[in-house]
């Protein structure tokens, strides 16, 4: 555990290797999300397995680091992040559309990370993104969205809806919500 803490203390998530561009929600589900878990459980049932300050400090002020690199996807004019961001020069890629999965699964770890940080930036990201596929114009079925997102508009691109890859991750709060109605 603190040989896992003192390679994070030193990453500089700015530099790619073997490349410019980091994937937006693979970074956000997989690195981000494992750091926070890893916050919340140096904090909570398994505090006892560092007492060192300057990791705890430095996996802290890391998560915030990543968090902002991250955030560089969300500069959409509608606040679909993008699949990929240059993290030097917080530039997004010019791709057009993203999965559902993209859009709407970021809202947990961006949302613990607002309230890990008390900075709302995060969750605020988020919640415009993930508010397209509570309400989307345009549906298959209730309840079920599409597979794909315009990054310009918010708006699903296509009608091809499932509970699979690329849509899977976005699909508890519109399932409660239709069961709600029934």
């Amino acid at each position: 555990m603190l040989g896992i803490l003192r390679h994070i203390a030193t990453l500089d998530f700015k530099v790619v290797k073997g490349g410019s561009k980091i994937q937006v929600f693979e970074v956000i589900i997989r690195h981000l999300g494992a750091m926070i878990s890893a916050w919340d459980l140096l904090n909570g049932p398994f505090r006892h397995m560092t007492n060192d300050v300057y990791l705890r400090r430095a996996l802290y002020n890391q998560m915030i680091r990543l968090g902002d690199v991250l955030s560089c996807g969300f500069d959409a004019r509608s606040g679909i992040p993008h699949d990929w961001v240059d993290p030097m020069l917080c530039q997004p890629d010019d791709g057009t559309i993203v999965s559902v999965a993209t859009a709407g699964t970021v809202i947990l770890e961006f949302g613990r990370l607002s309230d890990i940080t008390g900075n709302r930036t995060y969750v605020s990201l988020a919640r415009r993104a993930e508010e397209y596929l509570l309400h989307p114009s345009q549906a298959p079925y209730p309840g079920l969205v599409g597979s794909h997102v315009s990054v310009a508009t918010g708006q699903l691109v296509d009608q091809k809806g499932s509970w699979g890859a690329f849509a899977d991750c976005e699909y508890p709060r519109p399932i409660l919500k239709l069961n709600r109605r029934m």
